[in-house]
């Protein structure tokens, strides 16, 4: 080679492009195919460390991304648990409005049925006045009517509030002592 091909192998070593450089004491002169090979060898390598550096930073992108995924998954989960335990709350009280209402229309069936008997002891009652049956039987007769219609107005007066609304002990003496 030439002086001036010299000073191109040094060139090209000094800007690092080889990882062989030239050991000072050794004269051995390089062909132009052999640096070109060299230069080939060396982009070659740089491709492949550039490639693998880039594939790198995709499994990281990539492991990041799974790993919020992930999150994003499981807090999509406790979301539907909290939903379906709403729901399943909700079902609940449903569940006992309905019975309760259930309540409520045998308790109005029951007072309805009270409150014709109340009427058949009325009329009854009244018929017993007009046949004359003298004044101690009218007398019993309405104790027995007041008696039996105080106890319906307090049996559907605690029936009909609802279970947070009564106070049942109180509300059963204030009916035993009108009762007495």
């Amino acid at each position: 080679m030439t002086r001036n091909s010299s000073h191109h192998q040094h060139s090209v070593y000094g800007v690092g492009l080889l990882a062989v450089q030239a050991k000072p004491a050794s004269k051995e002169l390089f062909t132009d195919a052999q640096v070109e090979q060299k230069i080939i060898d060396a982009l070659a390598q740089r491709e492949r460390e550039k490639a693998e550096s880039e594939q790198g930073r995709f499994v990281e992108i990539r492991d990041a991304a799974l790993q919020a995924a992930k999150r994003e998954i499981q807090a999509a989960q406790e979301h539907a648990r909290a939903l379906q335990q709403a729901k399943q709350e909700l079902i609940e009280q449903l569940t006992a409005k309905d019975e309760e209402m259930r309540s409520l229309d045998a308790l109005q069936t029951r007072n309805q049925q009270l409150e014709q008997r109340v009427e058949e002891l009325e009329k009854a009652l009244e018929n017993s006045s007009a046949n004359n049956w003298g004044n101690t039987f009218n007398n019993q007769a309405a104790k027995v009517i007041n008696l039996e219609l105080e106890k319906t107005i307090c049996y559907i007066d605690v029936r009909s509030r609802s279970p947070k609304q009564r106070t049942f002990p109180e509300r059963a003496r204030n009916c035993s002592a009108s009762n007495e």
